[in-house]
Protein backbone atom coordinates (compact mmCIF):
# COMPACT_ATOMS: atom_id res chain seq x y z
CA UNK A 1 0.00 0.00 0.00
CA UNK A 2 3.05 2.50 0.99
CA UNK A 3 4.64 1.53 -2.01
CA UNK A 4 1.65 2.04 -4.56
CA UNK A 5 1.06 5.44 -3.04
CA UNK A 6 4.32 6.76 -3.02
CA UNK A 7 4.90 5.67 -6.80
CA UNK A 8 1.60 7.28 -7.56
CA UNK A 9 -0.70 4.37 -8.54
CA UNK A 10 -3.44 2.39 -7.46
CA UNK A 11 -4.88 -0.98 -8.08
CA UNK A 12 -6.75 -0.65 -11.54
CA UNK A 13 -4.32 2.09 -12.53
CA UNK A 14 -0.70 1.19 -11.80
CA UNK A 15 2.37 3.80 -12.59
CA UNK A 16 5.65 2.80 -13.92
CA UNK A 17 8.36 2.23 -11.06
CA UNK A 18 11.18 4.13 -11.98
CA UNK A 19 13.21 2.89 -9.25
CA UNK A 20 13.18 -0.13 -7.38
CA UNK A 21 11.51 0.24 -4.04
CA UNK A 22 14.52 -1.14 -1.75
CA UNK A 23 16.40 1.39 -3.10
CA UNK A 24 13.75 4.09 -2.25
CA UNK A 25 13.79 2.77 1.43
CA UNK A 26 17.92 3.59 1.80
CA UNK A 27 18.71 6.09 3.69
CA UNK A 28 18.68 9.55 1.96
CA UNK A 29 23.02 9.56 2.38
CA UNK A 30 22.90 6.61 0.65
CA UNK A 31 20.56 8.12 -2.29
CA UNK A 32 17.49 6.51 -1.41
CA UNK A 33 14.36 8.64 0.26
CA UNK A 34 14.48 7.52 4.15
CA UNK A 35 11.03 5.50 3.61
CA UNK A 36 11.51 3.32 6.52
CA UNK A 37 11.70 -0.72 4.73
CA UNK A 38 8.84 -1.77 7.40
CA UNK A 39 9.83 -5.59 7.24
CA UNK A 40 13.02 -4.91 8.15
CA UNK A 41 11.43 -2.87 11.29
CA UNK A 42 9.64 -5.41 11.94
CA UNK A 43 12.40 -8.19 11.80
CA UNK A 44 14.22 -5.75 14.17
CA UNK A 45 11.30 -5.42 16.75
CA UNK A 46 10.92 -9.08 16.33
CA UNK A 47 14.70 -9.51 17.14
CA UNK A 48 14.43 -7.83 20.24
CA UNK A 49 11.46 -9.57 21.58
CA UNK A 50 13.40 -12.82 21.22
CA UNK A 51 16.21 -11.48 23.14
CA UNK A 52 13.75 -10.60 26.08
CA UNK A 53 12.90 -14.24 25.67
CA UNK A 54 16.32 -14.79 26.28
CA UNK A 55 17.50 -12.41 28.18
CA UNK A 56 14.46 -11.94 30.42
CA UNK A 57 15.43 -14.51 33.54
CA UNK A 58 12.61 -16.38 34.91
CA UNK A 59 9.89 -13.79 34.75
CA UNK A 60 5.87 -14.21 35.27
CA UNK A 61 5.20 -12.82 31.42
CA UNK A 62 7.77 -15.52 30.05
CA UNK A 63 6.11 -18.49 31.87
CA UNK A 64 2.86 -17.28 30.88
CA UNK A 65 3.65 -17.26 26.95
CA UNK A 66 5.01 -20.24 27.68
CA UNK A 67 2.66 -22.10 29.48
CA UNK A 68 0.04 -20.77 27.03
CA UNK A 69 1.77 -21.81 23.61
CA UNK A 70 4.73 -23.95 24.20
CA UNK A 71 8.69 -23.29 24.88
CA UNK A 72 11.23 -22.71 22.07
CA UNK A 73 12.07 -26.49 21.59
CA UNK A 74 14.64 -27.52 22.35
CA UNK A 75 16.45 -24.18 22.86
CA UNK A 76 15.07 -20.53 22.82
CA UNK A 77 17.71 -19.08 20.29
CA UNK A 78 17.03 -21.44 17.96
CA UNK A 79 14.16 -20.32 15.41
CA UNK A 80 11.71 -23.62 15.21
CA UNK A 81 8.25 -24.45 15.93
CA UNK A 82 7.76 -24.62 19.76
CA UNK A 83 5.56 -27.06 21.78
CA UNK A 84 1.95 -25.84 21.31
CA UNK A 85 2.83 -23.82 17.78
CA UNK A 86 -0.67 -24.70 16.28
CA UNK A 87 -2.49 -22.79 19.01
CA UNK A 88 -0.06 -20.02 19.12
CA UNK A 89 -0.95 -16.02 18.16
CA UNK A 90 0.41 -14.89 15.21
CA UNK A 91 3.02 -13.07 17.17
CA UNK A 92 4.71 -15.58 19.16
CA UNK A 93 4.44 -18.08 15.53
CA UNK A 94 6.50 -15.04 14.49
CA UNK A 95 8.75 -14.62 17.22
CA UNK A 96 9.78 -18.36 17.30
CA UNK A 97 10.10 -18.76 13.32
CA UNK A 98 12.36 -15.49 13.00
CA UNK A 99 15.28 -15.95 10.55
CA UNK A 100 13.76 -19.77 9.67
CA UNK A 101 11.77 -18.74 6.03
CA UNK A 102 13.20 -19.82 3.12
CA UNK A 103 13.99 -16.13 1.71
CA UNK A 104 16.24 -15.39 4.47
CA UNK A 105 20.02 -16.75 3.90
CA UNK A 106 20.68 -17.34 7.42
CA UNK A 107 19.15 -16.95 10.96
CA UNK A 108 21.15 -13.79 11.79
CA UNK A 109 19.91 -13.77 14.99
CA UNK A 110 20.94 -17.63 16.21
CA UNK A 111 23.87 -16.31 14.92
CA UNK A 112 24.90 -13.51 16.96
CA UNK A 113 23.87 -15.19 20.09
CA UNK A 114 26.17 -16.89 22.40
CA UNK A 115 25.37 -19.08 26.07
CA UNK A 116 27.81 -17.94 28.62
CA UNK A 117 27.55 -20.84 31.18
CA UNK A 118 27.67 -20.55 35.42
CA UNK A 119 26.05 -23.44 37.18
CA UNK A 120 24.87 -25.34 33.93
CA UNK A 121 21.48 -25.33 34.97
CA UNK A 122 19.56 -23.82 32.33
CA UNK A 123 21.73 -24.05 29.30
CA UNK A 124 21.22 -27.40 26.74
CA UNK A 125 24.59 -29.41 26.10
CA UNK A 126 23.97 -29.85 22.56
CA UNK A 127 21.73 -27.05 21.41
CA UNK A 128 23.20 -24.19 23.02
CA UNK A 129 26.16 -22.00 21.48
CA UNK A 130 28.01 -22.56 24.83
CA UNK A 131 31.51 -23.88 23.33
CA UNK A 132 33.06 -21.68 20.58
CA UNK A 133 30.17 -19.86 19.73
CA UNK A 134 28.81 -23.12 17.79
CA UNK A 135 26.51 -25.79 18.91
CA UNK A 136 27.74 -29.06 20.35
CA UNK A 137 25.05 -30.28 18.05
CA UNK A 138 26.74 -28.70 14.29
CA UNK A 139 29.96 -29.30 15.45
CA UNK A 140 29.65 -32.98 16.40
CA UNK A 141 26.48 -33.86 14.53
CA UNK A 142 27.52 -37.68 14.22
CA UNK A 143 27.71 -37.68 18.09
CA UNK A 144 24.88 -35.83 18.82
CA UNK A 145 22.98 -38.82 16.74
CA UNK A 146 24.27 -41.93 19.09
CA UNK A 147 23.37 -39.55 22.18
CA UNK A 148 20.89 -40.78 24.50
CA UNK A 149 21.14 -37.63 26.03
CA UNK A 150 20.10 -35.12 23.41
CA UNK A 151 18.43 -32.67 25.60
CA UNK A 152 19.95 -32.83 28.78
CA UNK A 153 21.37 -30.18 30.38
CA UNK A 154 24.90 -28.69 30.73
CA UNK A 155 24.79 -29.86 34.88
CA UNK A 156 22.96 -33.68 33.84
CA UNK A 157 25.83 -34.46 31.44
CA UNK A 158 28.21 -35.02 34.57
CA UNK A 159 29.20 -34.97 38.38
CA UNK A 160 31.13 -33.84 40.68
CA UNK A 161 34.11 -36.56 42.24
CA UNK A 162 36.74 -35.40 44.71
CA UNK A 163 36.44 -31.65 43.46
CA UNK A 164 36.19 -32.45 39.47
CA UNK A 165 33.95 -32.45 37.24
CA UNK A 166 33.54 -35.57 34.87
CA UNK A 167 31.68 -36.15 32.41
CA UNK A 168 29.05 -39.03 31.70
CA UNK A 169 27.82 -39.36 28.29
CA UNK A 170 25.52 -41.99 27.40
CA UNK A 171 25.38 -43.41 23.99
CA UNK A 172 22.75 -45.92 22.47
CA UNK A 173 25.44 -48.23 21.18
CA UNK A 174 29.21 -49.00 21.16
CA UNK A 175 31.08 -46.23 19.33
CA UNK A 176 32.98 -46.81 16.05
CA UNK A 177 36.68 -45.68 15.83
CA UNK A 178 35.96 -42.86 14.35
CA UNK A 179 33.61 -42.06 16.96
CA UNK A 180 35.61 -42.71 19.71
CA UNK A 181 38.30 -40.09 17.93
CA UNK A 182 35.41 -37.16 17.90
CA UNK A 183 34.22 -37.60 21.74
CA UNK A 184 38.23 -37.26 22.75
CA UNK A 185 38.08 -34.37 20.17
CA UNK A 186 34.86 -32.98 22.04
CA UNK A 187 36.36 -33.56 25.23
CA UNK A 188 39.07 -31.34 24.68
CA UNK A 189 36.37 -28.29 23.66
CA UNK A 190 34.59 -28.66 26.37
CA UNK A 191 37.60 -29.47 29.51
CA UNK A 192 37.46 -28.32 33.07
CA UNK A 193 34.10 -25.84 32.95
CA UNK A 194 33.12 -24.20 36.24
CA UNK A 195 29.77 -24.91 36.82
CA UNK A 196 29.71 -22.68 39.71
CA UNK A 197 27.99 -19.02 41.18
CA UNK A 198 26.93 -17.26 38.42
CA UNK A 199 23.48 -18.45 36.78
CA UNK A 200 23.49 -18.99 32.65
CA UNK A 201 23.20 -16.02 30.46
CA UNK A 202 23.06 -14.68 26.81
CA UNK A 203 25.51 -12.27 25.77
CA UNK A 204 25.20 -10.86 21.93
CA UNK A 205 28.32 -11.16 20.58
CA UNK A 206 28.15 -8.01 17.98
CA UNK A 207 28.77 -5.50 20.96
CA UNK A 208 31.36 -4.58 23.36
CA UNK A 209 27.94 -4.02 25.65
CA UNK A 210 26.88 -7.35 25.36
CA UNK A 211 23.72 -6.70 24.53
CA UNK A 212 21.41 -6.52 21.49
CA UNK A 213 22.44 -3.22 19.68
CA UNK A 214 20.86 -2.49 16.48
CA UNK A 215 23.39 0.51 15.13
CA UNK A 216 26.37 -0.76 15.91
CA UNK A 217 25.33 -4.26 14.66
CA UNK A 218 24.95 -2.55 11.65
CA UNK A 219 27.97 -0.95 11.81
CA UNK A 220 30.28 -3.78 11.87
CA UNK A 221 28.47 -6.07 9.62
CA UNK A 222 28.59 -3.62 6.86
CA UNK A 223 31.87 -2.05 7.32
CA UNK A 224 33.87 -5.84 6.60
CA UNK A 225 32.49 -5.77 2.71
CA UNK A 226 32.64 -1.49 2.46
CA UNK A 227 28.99 -0.75 2.64
CA UNK A 228 29.24 2.27 4.90
CA UNK A 229 28.57 5.97 3.78
CA UNK A 230 31.99 6.85 3.59
CA UNK A 231 32.33 10.06 1.42
CA UNK A 232 34.29 8.16 -1.53
CA UNK A 233 31.29 5.66 -0.86
CA UNK A 234 28.63 8.70 -1.55
CA UNK A 235 30.75 9.93 -4.38
CA UNK A 236 30.24 6.78 -6.14
CA UNK A 237 26.78 6.98 -5.95
CA UNK A 238 26.88 10.93 -7.29
CA UNK A 239 25.33 11.84 -3.71
CA UNK A 240 28.32 14.12 -3.01
CA UNK A 241 29.17 15.77 -6.56
CA UNK A 242 32.55 17.55 -6.30
CA UNK A 243 35.50 15.33 -5.16
CA UNK A 244 36.67 17.75 -2.90
CA UNK A 245 33.67 17.25 -1.01
CA UNK A 246 34.51 13.55 -0.07
CA UNK A 247 37.91 13.94 1.31
CA UNK A 248 38.56 13.00 4.94
CA UNK A 249 36.67 14.42 7.89
CA UNK A 250 39.96 14.09 9.96
CA UNK A 251 43.08 15.00 7.89
CA UNK A 252 41.58 16.65 4.58
CA UNK A 253 44.07 15.15 2.80
CA UNK A 254 42.86 11.97 1.24
CA UNK A 255 39.46 10.56 -0.26
CA UNK A 256 37.20 8.69 2.78
CA UNK A 257 37.65 5.57 1.91
CA UNK A 258 36.72 2.58 4.29
CA UNK A 259 40.02 1.37 5.28
CA UNK A 260 41.56 5.41 5.05
CA UNK A 261 39.10 6.26 7.48
CA UNK A 262 39.19 3.52 9.87
CA UNK A 263 43.00 2.62 9.80
CA UNK A 264 45.24 4.24 7.75
CA UNK A 265 44.78 8.23 7.92
CA UNK A 266 47.80 9.69 10.22
CA UNK A 267 45.16 10.63 13.07
CA UNK A 268 43.39 7.32 13.10
CA UNK A 269 46.66 5.54 12.98
CA UNK A 270 47.86 7.11 16.05
CA UNK A 271 44.84 6.32 18.08
CA UNK A 272 45.40 2.55 17.43
CA UNK A 273 49.13 2.81 18.20
CA UNK A 274 47.85 4.47 21.58
CA UNK A 275 45.27 1.46 21.88
CA UNK A 276 48.01 -0.94 21.59
CA UNK A 277 50.25 0.47 23.81
CA UNK A 278 47.99 0.95 26.31
CA UNK A 279 47.07 -2.94 26.18
CA UNK A 280 50.84 -3.43 26.21
CA UNK A 281 51.40 -4.81 22.69
CA UNK A 282 53.36 -3.70 19.80
CA UNK A 283 51.77 -2.32 16.82
CA UNK A 284 52.49 -2.63 13.39
CA UNK A 285 50.55 -0.23 10.73
CA UNK A 286 48.04 -2.21 8.62
CA UNK A 287 46.93 -1.01 5.22
CA UNK A 288 42.45 -1.99 6.23
CA UNK A 289 40.45 -2.41 8.59
CA UNK A 290 40.46 -6.30 8.15
CA UNK A 291 43.99 -6.85 8.50
CA UNK A 292 43.59 -5.14 11.92
CA UNK A 293 40.40 -7.45 12.63
CA UNK A 294 42.89 -10.14 11.86
CA UNK A 295 46.14 -8.68 13.82
CA UNK A 296 43.38 -8.37 16.75
CA UNK A 297 42.56 -12.12 16.31
CA UNK A 298 46.03 -13.35 16.15
CA UNK A 299 46.84 -11.72 20.29
CA UNK A 300 45.58 -14.69 21.86
CA UNK A 301 44.64 -18.58 21.55
CA UNK A 302 41.21 -19.43 22.46
CA UNK A 303 37.39 -18.55 21.76
CA UNK A 304 37.62 -16.59 25.51
CA UNK A 305 40.60 -14.91 24.11
CA UNK A 306 39.64 -13.61 20.35
CA UNK A 307 36.03 -12.93 21.48
CA UNK A 308 37.71 -10.36 23.88
CA UNK A 309 39.80 -8.98 21.66
CA UNK A 310 36.88 -8.60 18.88
CA UNK A 311 35.21 -6.86 21.60
CA UNK A 312 37.52 -3.93 21.83
CA UNK A 313 38.07 -3.54 17.84
CA UNK A 314 34.40 -3.71 17.71
CA UNK A 315 34.66 -0.59 20.10
CA UNK A 316 36.93 1.09 18.20
CA UNK A 317 35.66 1.28 15.35
CA UNK A 318 32.56 2.29 16.81
CA UNK A 319 34.36 5.17 18.66
CA UNK A 320 36.23 6.34 15.71
CA UNK A 321 32.99 6.29 13.56
CA UNK A 322 30.82 8.44 15.87
CA UNK A 323 33.90 11.11 16.41
CA UNK A 324 33.78 11.24 12.17
CA UNK A 325 30.11 11.92 12.32
CA UNK A 326 30.65 14.77 14.97
CA UNK A 327 33.38 16.05 12.67
CA UNK A 328 30.93 16.42 9.90
CA UNK A 329 27.67 17.01 11.36
CA UNK A 330 28.78 18.79 15.09
CA UNK A 331 31.43 20.60 13.43
CA UNK A 332 33.15 19.47 16.52
CA UNK A 333 37.19 18.90 16.83
CA UNK A 334 38.08 15.32 17.85
CA UNK A 335 41.87 14.77 19.22
CA UNK A 336 43.12 11.53 19.21
CA UNK A 337 43.88 11.39 23.05
CA UNK A 338 39.39 11.76 22.76
CA UNK A 339 39.29 9.18 20.90
CA UNK A 340 41.71 6.87 22.69
CA UNK A 341 40.22 7.74 26.07
CA UNK A 342 36.24 6.98 24.60
CA UNK A 343 37.85 3.82 23.89
CA UNK A 344 39.63 2.81 26.90
CA UNK A 345 36.37 3.52 29.03
CA UNK A 346 34.36 1.26 26.79
CA UNK A 347 36.83 -1.46 26.88
CA UNK A 348 37.53 -1.30 30.66
CA UNK A 349 35.73 -4.19 30.95
CA UNK A 350 37.39 -5.93 28.65
CA UNK A 351 40.74 -4.69 29.62
CA UNK A 352 40.17 -6.64 33.05
CA UNK A 353 39.37 -9.92 31.80
CA UNK A 354 42.37 -9.93 29.36
CA UNK A 355 44.41 -9.44 32.38
CA UNK A 356 43.82 -12.80 33.28
CA UNK A 357 43.99 -14.22 29.59
CA UNK A 358 47.52 -13.46 28.15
Amino acid sequence: MREEFSLGGAKLDRKIAWVRWDKVCRPKSDGGLGIRDLRAVNLTLLGKWRWKVLSGGQGIWRDIIFARYGFLYPSPHFGGRPSGFRGASLWWKDVSLLGTSVEVASDWFSDGVVKRVGDGNLSSFWFDPWVGGIPLKTRYQRLFQVSEQQLNLVDDMGNWLDGEWHWDFIWKRELSVWETELLQSLLSVVVNPSLLGATDSWSWRHDSSRTFSVKSAYLMLTAGVDRVSTRQNLLRRRVIRDPEDALCAFCGASMEAIDHLLVTCDSISLVWYSLFRWLGFRFVSPMSISSVLQGFLALGLGRKNKLGWLLIWHATVWAIWNSRNDVIFARETVSVEYLVGTVSVESLVDKVKLSSWK
